[in-house]
């Protein structure tokens, strides 16, 4: 169906033919499948050149056309798309690339189904070259692919060809396709792409050093590649050659902006700024270019400027910028025969933000915000490449917050957190703002710390009135109850920065002091809390406190601590954890320490009996967690000081370590206290240790008269040693082999 509606019955004149080079690509259904909209629409026939197609491709093509022309490659594409176009039968003739897609041909159908068509002589269509395939960013160009069919028709040059002659008037569609050519899945990709275009392209300059839209072409693979240096002597020599006397008269204006904008550029991406700002002020005084280039010489204007921190003359250039954009950025008639490589990209929309967002900032450097106010809402914030000036987020939260009605810029907050990595920015802005502040509220009294309070209030106004579910923005409007005293709003906000947040115990201990003062019941707030969310919120916090911070939440949270519940039993005993592992374990006494570490092992105990039923604890202790297992082993040495075993707790300790490992070190602790105690204070076990002494000293001195007896042949008096040492030292292995080996 597709088959015969492209190619027309004979009795119908062909009014246009469309020309396609078919490569293989894989977007080639897609590309095929947008023309017939067109084909269904007006007589057309469709011409598909076929480059070197494997056989899926060519049953592809064969579902769209009769008209399929083999063609063997040579590295020369005007001549592949000549073979298509001395085949074509069409009043008009249209070509397009197999990795470019029509969106919307509505436009073009009514071009020619209202007879239109016959009032021009070539037409102009958009290509959107996309930077990615999922479509957010890209940039467009009109481009001459469309004409009246005359005998003298052809393409010319053999990469980046182009139909001769093209006669006006000219159309100027809105019509774009979708190019996906440009989308590189490497470096190496784009790098061989690149080379296979500027050996083409030395070629034609080499054939025709006079052809300055090659020349052009050129410099933009140079672009490509970065190739600056090489780039710009090309530039130069072209510029110079365009002073001859066989340019008089023609229209070079865009050729020329091109080479003068290479020249910026590299200025540019070699920070010659200074450099750049003169080379712009010789480019001006060319007559021969147009005002696209003079608005690409006002952008680097703009962009040197402010890198050397000269703001009044980024204004002023801005200036110029925007009055061109203003004019002609939206107008295809004002831009036909003005844009060439390099320059054309000068109203897109990245290099307008970037444009605006430079003078924004030199604004704000200034005391001003007339920019922001005209142009900030011009832009929009939730595509993922908004190209701002990277200090732009930074530079807006400075400005904002050396205001006193800070919280009546909350709308360009909520804008500029859209934009993919603006959010985070300005979080880590006032996170970073908050943390000097902590730092100097640690310190004395200060002008530093004075400002700093004033600009975090502001920050907290500001962010307060931001409508955005990030947990730092709630945060921020839980802090704002210092400046609103609204208890209702403050406890509903404190609802929603627990519900969004899982270490509520690492929130700034701000947050703390406000709970206290509102008297937050925390059974209403914390009641809905998953609890293993609870559970890891503690653990996180426990890993990174400190025993002064524990203290300070237990004593906020001691009306809430004891009423049963599960989620309490289980803060109770790793604040207890908290408290044994953070201790100052060189000042605090070992009576201390050791109500530590069993006031923790009977709050986990107290925990787990409550979670895991008898029948674990009876006969299956090894599902019961470490902390638990560590417990009960602790509870069994605590029975033991309190009948003071100590020689049993000792013995008996080593059996803890490694159980839980965060406690392996305050078991170190223990046993080195304990140690230290029992030498101190129990004179009966250090009087136990002189009499073990002794008697060690009394059976070596015999254990050496044993040995003069066996020497001697004296085994009876021998063995009667022996026997009276095992007697008094039951556990002496070395009499009891002695006797074995004389019995």
């Amino acid at each position: 169906m597709i088959k015969g509606e492209s190619n027309m019955k004979k009795e119908r004149e062909v009014v246009l033919s469309i020309s396609i080079l078919m490569s293989g690509r894989k977007e080639t259904r897609m590309c095929l499948e947008s023309l017939v909209p067109l084909m269904e629409s007006i007589p057309c026939e469709l011409i598909l050149v076929d480059t070197g197609c494997d056989e899926d491709t060519r049953s592809i093509l064969e579902e769209f056309t009769d008209i399929i022309i083999p063609f063997e490659w040579c590295n020369d594409f005007a001549k592949a798309r000549n073979v298509g176009l001395e085949r074509a039968t069409g009043k008009w003739f249209m070509f397009l690339d197999d990795d470019e897609c029509f969106e919307d041909l509505s436009e073009i159908i009514e071009f020619f189904q209202s007879g239109e068509y016959k009032k021009y002589r070539s037409a102009l269509y958009k290509v959107r070259n996309f930077k990615s395939y999922d479509g957010t960013t890209y940039t467009e160009a009109s481009v001459s692919r469309m004409t009246q069919l005359y005998p003298n028709t052809k393409f010319v040059n053999s990469i980046h060809e182009a139909l001769n002659p093209l006669y006006g008037p000219v159309k100027l569609f809105e019509t774009y396709v979708k190019h996906y050519g440009y989308i590189y899945n490497s470096q190496e990709e784009l790098y061989s792409d690149c080379k296979r275009n500027l050996s083409l392209l030395k070629e034609e300059t080499k054939n025709n050093p006079y052809d300055l839209r090659m020349a052009g072409l050129l410099l933009q693979e140079y672009k490509r590649l970065q190739e600056y240096d090489l780039g710009t002597e090309i530039a130069k020599s072209y510029l110079e050659k365009s002073n001859e006397p066989r340019f008089e008269g023609q229209k070079i204006d865009d050729k020329i902006g091109s080479f003068h904008a290479f020249i910026l550029e590299t200025h540019i991406r070699k920070y010659e700024y200074k450099e750049c700002l003169e080379y712009g002020k010789v480019a001006l005084k060319d007559k021969r270019i147009n005002d696209v280039t003079r608005a690409f010489i006002y952008r680097t204007e703009v962009v040197s400027s402010y890198n050397l921190k000269d703001y009044d003359s980024v204004l002023k250039s801005f200036n110029e910028y925007i009055k061109l954009y203003d004019r002609m950025a939206n107008n295809n008639e004002a831009l036909y025969g003005q844009t060439f490589v390099l320059t054309s990209e000068v109203f897109e929309d990245f290099m307008y933000r970037q444009v605006v967002s430079y003078a924004m900032i030199a604004e704000f450097e200034l005391g001003k915000e007339d920019i922001l106010r005209s142009h900030f809402k011009k832009f929009s914030w939730d595509n993922e490449e908004c190209f701002m000036a990277v200090r732009f987020p930074d530079a807006l939260m400075t400005y904002i917050l050396g205001q006193e009605n800070s919280e009546d810029y909350s709308e360009y907050i909520e804008e500029i957190i859209k934009r993919k990595g603006y959010l985070g920015r300005v979080v880590r802005y006032v996170e970073d703002l908050e943390k000097k502040l902590d730092e100097e509220s640690a310190g004395e009294e200060s002008d530093d710390k004075e400002d700093l309070e004033i600009k975090f209030n502001r920050a907290v106004r500001v962010l307060a009135e931001v409508e955005n579910t990030h947990w730092y923005f709630i945060y921020m409007s839980v802090l704002n109850y210092k400046n609103n005293r609204d208890k209702e709003v403050c406890i509903k906000n404190i609802k929603k920065l627990f519900a969004c947040v899982v270490d509520i115990f690492n929130l700034n201990n701000k947050v703390w002091d406000i709970l206290a003062e509102v008297e937050v019941p925390f059974e209403v707030v914390v009641s809905n809390f998953d609890f293993a969310k609870w559970k890891l919120g503690i653990e996180r916090w426990i890993e990174h406190t400190t025993a002064e911070d524990v203290e300070y939440k237990v004593k906020l949270t001691s009306k809430w601590r004891d009423n049963g519940d599960l989620r309490y039993k289980y803060f109770d005993f790793k604040v207890k954890e908290a408290a044994v592992r953070y201790a100052d374990k060189e000042d605090i006494y070992f009576e201390d320490y050791e109500r530590k570490v069993f006031d923790f092992a009977n709050a986990v105990n107290e925990y787990c009996v409550k979670v895991y039923n008898e029948e674990v604890f009876a006969t299956h202790r090894e599902v019961l967690p470490q902390e638990e297992i560590l417990s009960l082993k602790l509870l069994e040495l605590k029975n033991l000081r309190l009948n003071n075993s100590n020689e049993e707790v000792l013995k008996n300790i080593k059996d803890c370590v490694g159980i839980y490992e965060p406690f392996n070190e305050v078991i170190k602790v223990y046993v080195q206290k304990l140690g230290d105690y029992i030498v101190e204070n129990d004179k009966a076990y250090q009087e136990q240790l002189s009499i073990k002494e002794e008697l060690t000293q009394i059976t070596d001195a015999l254990k050496l008269k044993v040995r003069e007896y066996i020497e001697n042949g004296q085994l009876v008096e021998a063995r009667v040693v022996l026997n009276q040492i095992i007697q008094c030292v039951p556990t002496d292995q070395e009499a009891k082999e002695i006797l074995s080996m004389i019995e």
